[in-house]
């Protein structure tokens, strides 16, 4: 990857002409504009919770209703709360396959696996965890988690409404729904809730580990986009989100996509599962809120002052109200992690079922093809490999030139001559290349502060160093050229005798090509020499 970013950062310099600070300003746009693109992504699914609200309200009652539960007994909360988080995620599931991921998907600075560069896309699923996943789905509550406290003061104040004092006979459920308080809470609700999402995106895009400026660079097209940046647009895809959202949400061709995409086996599996989390929770945070209530009234009641006397003070239906609503704080954040937990285990539970049934081939190439080294003649075509076509007179291939043929004993073992052997020790941090432009151009270490968690690679600076770092360069310099000439020689051994070129020169006839006729450190027997 350093070396891959060194390349990139000689392209911005050489190519695009750009300067550190210029690259540093394209960045922080970058950065800003994805902050902006998540909330806009997550207020568009918590505007679809926040949409559900009345119906998913009015379904739990109903569904309680017909069961013929009374309303504030446990059970009743319970199944209200579950068929009201039930209907959110439904709501959800059909709404965000409509307006499709146009906005979330134009991030600058986001993986792609399918636009990066192989290693940059290695990198992506080295950091695409399990641990990470489970991180960002913790994440997603936080915006809910924040707007919870808020929602609950609303609700408190709309007790101090004289249509809250207790009734001879409970309200409907349609009558309850026109109630001026009740329309107060969904509509605050409504805003709320689209900010709570909002909110979710802009922290879910600051701890994500696959968005970062490495992607932008590691991408295929990633000069288009950073010349797109430098011109100041703010989103990577066509027109404006609004735009894309309207397309989307405009075409009946896309609602039925939607709703056929969702009666997929898969796709309701994993929203049932989201929804069996998302529900539960939510049931029990209203069986919390309701025994936290009745516990706060029977701490107040007296032999002269009953429920009911209580219930008719609009200070003490605050109370009560606020009372519960804190009590199902806690409840309600682990409903919203319940509900991304069961999705997550869900998704890994079918992906390693998938890869159990169809494991993915392994990268072999084709047995007994020869590699090819990449050399070229001079018409262009490749080079054969050395040695592919020589054979044994038993009509094998032949071994390569400058390799030797192990025997059995030596089978297994490592070659600890080699001069890539674990005896060779680690290679040195050497400095990064520069063109010859950025050499002009002088001190260029700050390039790699443009790219994050890489302050460390800079330039070189010799007029830094002095006389004693010269000598212990030299003299590091000289014990490994030394260690280089040992491997060399054990690598090649020489015979104890060679011709020396006197007694070549008096050879009759002896020529380079009769001499390289024959094996190397074998000379012609000196009776043959006579005879000729």
């Amino acid at each position: 990857m350093r070396e891959y970013l060194q390349g990139i950062a000689v392209e911005l310099h050489d190519e695009l002409h750009q300067t550190d600070d210029q690259v540093k300003d394209v960045l922080k746009l970058a950065s800003s504009c994805d902050t902006m693109i998540m909330a806009k992504a997550k207020g568009a699914i918590g505007m679809t919770y926040a949409l559900s609200g009345v119906p998913g309200d009015l379904v739990g009652k109903g569904i309680a209703s017909a069961m013929k539960l009374e309303p504030g007994t446990p059970m009743h909360n319970f199944v209200a709360g579950v068929a009201g988080g039930m209907t959110a995620v439904a709501f959800k599931a059909v709404l965000t396959r409509v307006i499709g991921s146009s906005i979330q998907d134009s991030r600058w600075m986001q993986a792609d696996g399918d636009a990066l560069n192989p290693l940059m896309k290695k990198e992506a699923e080295k950091r695409e965890t399990f641990g990470h996943k489970l991180k960002m789905t913790a994440l997603g509550g936080t915006g809910f988690n924040v707007r919870n406290p808020v929602t609950g003061g609303i609700s408190g104040a709309t007790q101090l409404l004289p249509e809250n004092k207790p009734r001879p006979e409970p309200m409907g459920i349609i009558q309850g729904a026109l109630k001026p308080g009740y329309a107060i809470n969904q509509i605050a609700g409504f805003g709320l809730t689209s900010a709570a999402g909002a909110l979710s995106g802009v922290v879910e895009n600051y701890y994500d580990n696959l968005h970062g400026a490495e992607f932008l660079f590691g991408r295929n097209d990633w000069k288009d986009r950073y010349k797109a940046l430098s011109n100041g647009h703010t989103n990577s895809s066509e027109g404006s989100h609004f735009d894309a959202v309207w397309e989307h949400a405009k075409s009946p061709k896309r609602w039925v996509e939607g709703v056929t995409t969702l009666s997929a086996l898969s796709a309701v599996a994993s929203e049932t599962m989201e929804a069996l989390g998302l529900g539960l929770g939510a049931g029990a945070a209203r069986v919390t809120k309701g025994g936290a209530e009745k516990l706060f009234t029977s701490g107040k009641t007296s032999a002269a002052e009953t429920a009911l006397d209580l219930a008719n003070k609009s200070s003490f239906r605050v109370s009560r109200e606020s009372v519960g609503n804190a009590a199902a704080l806690l409840p309600n954040a682990y409903s919203y992690l319940q509900q991304g937990v069961f999705g997550l285990l869900y998704q890994e539970a079918e992906r390693a079922v998938a890869n159990k049934l169809h494991p993915k081939a392994a990268d072999t190439t084709e047995e007994g093809a020869p590699v090819s080294s990449g050399a070229r003649t001079p018409d262009g075509t490749p080079a054969p490999s050395v040695g592919t076509g020589a054979r044994t007179p038993d009509g094998t291939p032949a071994p390569s030139v400058g390799t030797r043929t192990r025997v059995p004993s030596e089978e297994g073992e490592s070659d600890s001559g080699s001069v890539h052997s674990q005896n060779s020790g680690p290679l040195r941090n050497t400095p990064p290349e520069r063109s010859s432009e950025m050499r002009t151009a002088g001190d260029t270490h700050a390039w790699w502060h443009a790219f994050p968690e890489l302050a460390n690679i800079k330039s070189p600076q010799p007029e830094k160093l002095t006389q004693a770092d010269y000598e212990a360069i030299i003299a590091v310099l000289e014990a490994e050229a030394e260690k280089m000439s040992e491997r060399i020689a054990e690598m090649i051994p020489l015979p104890d005798s060679l011709p020396t070129s006197a007694a070549a020169s008096e050879a009759p006839g002896s020529s380079a090509s009769s001499e390289a006729g024959g094996p190397a450190g074998s000379p012609e027997p000196e009776e043959t020499k006579k005879a000729s």
